[in-house]
């Protein structure tokens, strides 16, 4: 008689596979610091029948954090994973051990058009629908009103909050708190000034600290292009969930 592993205890092990990979990718992955300036690349496409907007920050070293939305209900979903050698895709959605998901697909090009092609599954992988997405030129933008409120990024040792108000002359304020703690003490940086907004993008510049920021529906992506805008280990960069508009 052949032994076999029954299958509840089969769909037990590759949750707590999937929850082990999905936490080493929240407090491991690009959230924190990004290794030189990302790759940011946006796709719509349909899971399954159902329209959606999905924005990917890609690093130096193939890992992965982004979001996306269905088109239907709106609300940003948080993803983050790698991307092996094969160009294929490897996404977990949801933030910390709530994940909700798991994205799979190929990255490939079609008359210089990049494609990614693939399956959602739920955390057990009971339930499975394709996907198809493809490279937008345009970035999903929307009312500069919509970029007014606070981000929030916590990953492991890093934490930070950035909040953007409108001024009577349509300009934009940015201040931000960002913290590194550490086993022994606790760094900080602050900003605090004036934005140069174009389209979706923005620069924040105050001589010594300068932050690129790319605004995605509910996120935020912020480069640190020169620095240090803190202490030891102190960053801004990384990916922003938008958590309040004034």
């Amino acid at each position: 008689m052949k032994n076999s592993v029954p299958k509840t205890v089969a769909i037990f092990l590759k949750t707590v596979i999937v929850t082990v990979i999905a936490f080493i990718c929240l407090i491991f992955g690009t959230v924190g610091a990004f290794a030189g300036e990302p790759e940011v690349k946006q796709f719509t496409g349909v899971i399954d029948d159902l329209r959606v907007c999905l924005q990917l920050v890609i690093d130096d070293s193939g890992n992965i954090s982004g979001a996306y939305y269905y088109e239907k209900t709106g609300g940003d979903l948080y993803i983050s994973g790698w991307m092996d050698e094969g160009e294929i895709i490897n996404l977990i959605e949801g933030v910390a051990a709530s994940f909700t998901g798991k994205l799979r697909g190929r990255l490939f090009s079609l008359d210089n058009t990049a494609y990614i092609a693939g399956y959602w599954t739920d955390p057990d992988e009971s339930r499975r629908l394709p996907f198809v997405l493809v490279e937008s030129s345009e970035f999903d933008t929307k009312s500069v009103d919509d970029i007014i409120g606070t981000y929030t990024l916590e990953v492991g040792p890093h934490q930070a909050d950035i909040n953007i108000t409108k001024n009577d002359d349509m300009s934009f304020n940015l201040s931000g708190l960002a913290l590194y703690i550490g086993l022994v003490s606790v760094n900080t940086g602050d900003i605090e000034g004036t934005l140069k907004l174009e389209g979706n993008t923005a620069v924040y510049d105050d001589y010594y600290c300068e932050l690129k920021l790319i605004f995605f529906h509910n996120s935020l992506v912020v480069h640190e292009v020169k620095g240090p805008c803190g202490g030891m280990n102190v960053s801004f960069s990384g990916l922003y969930l938008k958590n309040s508009t004034d």
